[in-house]
């Protein structure tokens, strides 16, 4: 092991140079020999370069680096456990490290990143925003073959597929929808929209299969013709707009046609092309176990997209007005530190309302860089974080055993960087907390166990995914150091819990309470600063739509109520 190790002390001194920015042409040259044909040394540059690029250096700069313990939030290799053994980042990095800017590091990396692609399965942490995004391309697939577009009162059964929030893929598969209405939109163009209850059979991008129910359909002459089936019959329509309903188990079948013309087979003679009947606009046929009837086409018999326009706008008011009232229950409660509804205000206001201001514990926000824009429904508010100094300061005071942070958030991607915050403290003092996203996805609550820089982390399990992009997700923390818990909750949800520690240095000995210390705090934006003055970035990519912080903790029931009457649905 000994001599394994000799080989890295001409590496380190070589990256030290890189990232100190004194690195020469054949500095970069040699470290790109040294990695090539070597996986273990390419584990231990990539170790090294994610230390640096280790956005919470501050927090883990006196933590110690120990064989088979992770005690650093790195994924290091055991072999870089060994070399750096009983020492900490900052005596590692410091004094020789120094923060380069973004285009100096990749250039340097540049010449490596080949050597580093056939050895390592790691990311590279350094890497540019154009590689990454390349790496991603290549490992991303879409197995959709529709998307949910918009619902009205739908409740899904358990089938195969499981739509949540409006505007997810749906991949092939049986969609059972028990009540409502779901306006569904296939890859083809083809537009539909189911009607409760009913049960479809997503099989491809331009067909599906109708079990039961009633279903409109809208076929642009893109969309290169859509087929639905049935168990006794397929149509066919190349462009225009039909209704088919199955009712009395299937015994009972309608097909209408609105636009264009419909072909209807029998299911067994549709490969041999054998056509049963052609519809044309205004005609229908009724198909049951006695034989079959013409009759007049019936566009009323079948919700519209005008239907579901005017059915959302109602829904959407109603849901406003009982968002409201919840609100002012909110407002009113004993217990609540802060509020912010992101609600009535205009465009070019620069001031974020607490609407718990009375309670002199949470100031109103001052908004810096974000924009206002469309919340969970078109008339409510939120504001957009798109860039790094898009950011919300407040001021707040006082220490608190318990605290309950409820936000409502969309991201647009996972973030890029270490972290993305969604509420930090300016303050070093004990007590002094970031409620974060992690790269992975894990939700992440630190707190500043004491002066020495020790950091308390409590990581929920994975709870963003691609899948949860663009769309509008509750989250929810309560830390409790009289109870010595912390719990994290996703859509109304437990999803973890952990037990609270207090200052000490150890687990095993230390006094388990250490309460929130409040004070200057940012939101959507990491509010610390680098040892070196700097501001790591730390944005979130998406928008925020409301905010409340109570002093205690909120019980399930609670919770649940908050998420049902705010989600979009």
């Amino acid at each position: 092991m000994k001599r394994k190790l000799e080989k890295y002390v001409e590496l380190e001194k070589l990256l030290s140079a890189l990232h100190d920015g004194t690195a020469t042409r054949a500095d970069a040259s040699r470290i790109e020999t040294i990695l090539r044909g070597d996986p273990e040394a390419c584990e231990f540059y990539l170790d090294y370069t994610q230390m640096c690029a280790d956005t919470d250096l501050e927090c883990s700069a006196t933590q110690l680096i120990e064989v088979g313990r992770k005690t650093v939030p790195l994924d290091i290799s055991a072999t870089t456990s060994h070399f750096y053994r009983g020492k900490t980042t900052k005596q590692i990095l410091t004094p020789q490290w120094r923060p380069l800017p973004w285009f100096a590091a990749a250039a340097g990396l540049m010449l490596i990143a080949g050597s580093i692609a056939f050895f390592s399965g790691k990311k590279n942490p350094l890497a540019t925003p154009q590689l990454q995004a390349t790496e991603v391309a290549e490992i991303s697939v879409d197995n959709g073959v529709a998307i949910l577009m918009g619902t009205v009162d739908a409740s899904f059964g358990h089938g195969t597929l499981q739509p949540l929030e409006n505007g997810v893929i749906l991949p092939l598969g049986e969609l059972i929808l028990e009540s409502g209405i779901a306006e569904i939109e296939f890859y083809s163009g083809t537009r539909i929209i189911l009607e409760g209850p009913s049960v479809l059979d997503l099989t491809s991008e331009n067909s599906a299969l109708l079990g039961e129910g009633r279903i409109r359909a809208n076929i642009p002459k893109q969309s290169n013709g859509f087929t639905l089936g049935t168990s006794q019959l397929e149509m066919v329509d190349q462009t225009g707009e039909f209704g088919v309903s199955i009712e009395q188990d299937g015994h009972v079948t309608e097909i209408h046609c609105f636009l264009g013309e419909v072909e209807i087979h029998e299911a067994s003679s549709i490969k041999k092309g054998k056509s049963i009947k052609k519809l044309k606009p205004g005609e229908a046929l009724s198909i049951q176990v006695n034989g079959t009837r013409k009759m007049d086409a019936n566009s009323m018999a079948f919700v519209s997209y005008d239907d579901i326009a005017h059915n959302a706008l109602e829904n959407t008011t109603l849901r406003h007005h009982k968002w409201m009232h919840l609100a002012e229950r909110m407002r009113a409660d004993a217990d609540i530190l802060a509020l912010y509804t992101f609600e009535d205000q205009g465009p070019r206001e620069r001031q974020l309302v607490n609407q718990a201001a009375y309670k002199d514990i949470f100031s109103h926000g001052a908004i810096v860089g974000c924009r206002w824009t469309n919340g969970r429904w078109p008339s409510k508010g939120a504001l957009e974080f798109s860039r790094a100094s898009d950011r919300v300061k407040v001021n707040s005071h006082g220490n608190h055993e318990i605290l309950t942070l409820s936000a409502w958030i969309r991201l647009d991607t996972l973030p890029r960087t270490q972290a993305v915050s969604l509420l930090s403290s300016h303050s070093r003092d004990i007590g002094a907390f970031d409620w974060s996203i992690l790269r992975d996805g894990r939700i992440r609550f630190s707190v500043r166990a004491n002066d020495k820089n020790k950091i308390h982390h409590y990581n929920s399990p994975v709870a963003f995914t691609s899948n949860s992009m663009n769309s509008w997700q509750h989250v929810v923390i309560i830390y409790d150091s009289v109870n010595t818990s912390i719990k994290h909750l996703l859509n109304g949800q437990q999803i973890s819990t952990h037990r609270s520690w207090g200052p000490g240095q150890s687990k095993s000995s230390e006094k388990r309470t250490l309460p929130l210390a409040l004070g200057d705090l940012e939101i959507g934006n990491f509010a610390g600063k680098l040892p070196n003055g700097k501001r790591p970035v730390r944005n979130l990519s998406g928008r925020i739509d409301e905010i409340a912080i109570f002093g205690r903790a909120l019980d399930s029931n609670e919770i649940q109520e908050i998420f049902n009457t705010g989600r979009q649905k």
